[in-house]
């Protein structure tokens, strides 16, 4: 006669725990893979609109090339200007266009100062001088992120200066 073995109804709990276990590492890797997907989407639309604005100062510089003192010279201070491309070239105008379904690209221009005595970019004040042949360009590119009521914005700022006297 066979005895009854007293760990009969242990092996049941042992696999209740084991599936619990796997379950909570299961629920565990999709949320984390979730999360994951959701800051990826979000990293998409910020490496996209840095594009766009490395763009628009690479457009500035095409416009420099062809004619600073008509192209860039000509502009005033801190308005706003889009980039349009007209089929040959680039364009600035007052007229706000928008780069693709999401973003939104925007260019303003600044007046440079240069030290006196150094010759080196100072901001505006006495012992300064207004340098006619460079210009402060500030490219912005924005977009109203999925899901959120905020807008947000990627900017790049350089110095752009009549290097060909054009």
């Amino acid at each position: 006669m066979k005895r009854a073995s007293a760990r009969g109804g242990f092996t049941l709990v042992e696999v209740m725990v084991a599936i619990t276990i796997m379950l909570v590492a299961f629920l565990s890797l999709m949320y984390a893979f979730g999360t994951y997907v959701r800051i990826a989407a979000a990293n998409t639309n910020t490496v996209q609109a840095s594009l766009f604005a490395e763009e628009g100062v690479e457009a500035v510089r095409l416009l420099r090339d062809g004619g600073y003192s008509a192209n860039i010279g000509a502009l005033a201070n801190g308005t706003n200007y889009y980039l349009s491309w007209n089929g040959s070239g680039w364009v600035a105008t007052t007229t706000p266009v928008i780069s693709d379904v999401l973003y939104t690209r925007r260019v303003v221009f600044s007046a440079v100062n240069r030290d006196n005595t150094t010759g080196q970019i100072a901001p505006a004040g006495s012992g300064t001088t207004l340098d006619t042949n460079a210009r402060g360009v500030t490219v912005s590119v924005s977009w109203l992120p999925a899901g959120t009521s905020s807008t947000s914005t990627v900017s790049v700022s350089t110095y752009i200066t009549n290097i060909f006297a054009n």
